[in-house]
């Protein structure tokens, strides 16, 4: 059984990653989090909304970084390849070029009292 808690994520940086005088390729907004209990692990998932305009087929993982810490240490990412969470699908999801895909990213946490505060980055 899933025990879930909401928890308040600190959004650091909005995500436009583009190159210089070019209009975006990625785009990442966060649109929720949670924390749960999934396959014995504590996590926070952290749901995004991931446009790809790059002209290509592309991985989120592979442009975006989005790092999770708590007590000012960065978490483990996890991914459970191919498995949806909550209707999202993992940031190791090929999405094609001029799509928005619900992409999740999956930290483990260390204690699931504490605040966990994001970064969203481009590569």
């Amino acid at each position: 059984m899933r025990k879930t808690k909401t928890l308040g994520i600190i959004l650091i940086m909005t995500l436009l990653l583009c190159a210089c005088g070019s209009s975006p390729k990625h785009t990442v907004e966060v649109t929720g989090q949670e924390m749960m209990t999934l396959h014995d692990f504590n996590v926070v998932c952290v749901y995004t909304d991931y446009t790809n305009s790059s002209g290509e087929s592309a991985i989120p993982a592979d442009w975006v970084k989005v790092v999770a810490y708590q007590n000012g240490t960065a978490l483990t990412t996890l991914t459970f390849t191919g498995e949806e969470t909550n209707g999202y699908k993992p940031c190791d999801t090929s999405v094609q070029d001029g799509t928005t895909a619900k992409i999740v990213w999956i930290f483990e946490v260390d204690d699931p009292e504490a605040e966990v505060t994001v970064e969203v980055k481009d590569l």
